[in-house]
């Protein structure tokens, strides 16, 4: 099996912290290899394999042993293409991807990348279900981080939070100000429907002419 570098492994003891303030500590195993040093990638929480050429070598001993797929290698391949995804702006992709991941795997960690993913898809969508959808999935990640403190700090995981719930009420005022403009120029547009009618002749003939 391969071993964990010296460097890595005292690397994992110190807290990571992302542009949007959430810390992990990378003591935390994902897939359960003991040699996968979970690390933060610019927002996202990646896995760097050390001594990869060992663990494929591991991988196809496995596969010789079972002939169907491993629930776990599905997980890791649906966590990468959602990796991917993001780093080239695919949001929506990239949290479908996590979201499925998540699913095979049950590894709390993977929330985070899936709350980014919907915070991030808001940007481009405009739709506030994408905030609404981060939300919930930040606060089911700070249940499980009460229950394990390695998945971040849980005051850093609140002002995620509390964040999202501000871009929320942004969006929701400007939706509330779209409806408003739309009911005001509506409104408008019938006064003068009324005004034009109103001024019309009345081509009428008077009744017994």
């Amino acid at each position: 099996k391969a071993r964990v570098d010296a460097g890595a492994l005292d690397a994992e003891k110190h807290e990571h912290r992302d542009q949007h303030g959430i810390a992990h500590l990378g003591d935390q195993r994902l897939f359960g290899h003991p040699d996968a040093a979970e690390e933060v990638f610019g927002e996202l929480v990646v896995v760097e394999r050390q001594d990869q050429e060992d663990q494929r070598d591991d991988d196809r001993d496995d596969h010789e042993h079972d002939a169907g797929e491993d629930p776990e290698d599905a997980a890791k391949a649906l966590y990468e293409e959602g990796r991917k995804a993001y780093r080239l702006g695919d949001y929506a992709t990239a949290a479908t991807k996590f979201e499925d991941a998540y699913a095979a795997s049950d590894l709390p960690a993977i929330l985070y990348n899936v709350g980014l993913a919907y915070f991030k898809k808001f940007d481009l969508s405009h739709d506030i279900g994408d905030l609404r959808k981060s939300k919930a999935v930040f606060e089911n990640f700070y249940i499980e981080a009460q229950r394990d403190d390695s998945l971040g700090d849980l005051a850093e995981i609140e002002k995620q939070i509390k964040e999202i719930d501000a871009k929320i009420s942004e969006a929701e005022a400007e939706e509330q100000a779209r409806l408003d403009a739309e009911a005001a120029a509506a409104a408008k547009t019938s006064d003068v429907d009324e005004l034009k009618k109103a001024l019309e002749p009345n081509h009428e003939e008077p009744a017994g002419s």
